[in-house]
């Protein structure tokens, strides 16, 4: 998600439904990196700290249990918003995206379409 930054993601991954947490983000490559974020007045090369509460976990269904057409709505949802980033010049998240879409894309099964 182009909202969160990488260090944030990569925080969450470790954190347990119920867990609060205090991150501090001190390489600006997992945070907004060199040009920072206009938007959210980040200046460039900024650290980041967040404040997190896991309130609940929902897993997302197995892969194998979506159906073509949903894998080919979810390639497309993120091409359109890497297409949206690419826009704002936000070229980091945008790739991000466009890699999603393309793994997307790959788990379709070509005989259906």
């Amino acid at each position: 998600d182009d909202r969160f930054t990488e260090g944030f993601m990569l925080a969450i991954q470790t954190m347990e439904e119920g867990e609060h947490s205090f991150i501090e983000i001190l390489d600006y490559d997992l945070a907004y990196g060199a040009e920072g974020n206009i938007e959210l007045d980040i200046p460039y090369f900024a650290d980041v700290s967040y404040q997190i509460h896991i309130h609940h976990i929902k897993l997302a269904k197995p892969l194998n249990e979506y159906k073509e057409l949903e894998k080919l709505e979810r390639a497309k949802k993120f091409k359109n918003e890497g297409n949206e980033l690419f826009s704002k010049k936000s070229y980091k998240f945008a790739i991000k995206k466009y890699v999603k879409s393309l793994r997307w894309t790959n788990l379709l099964n070509s005989d259906d379409f």
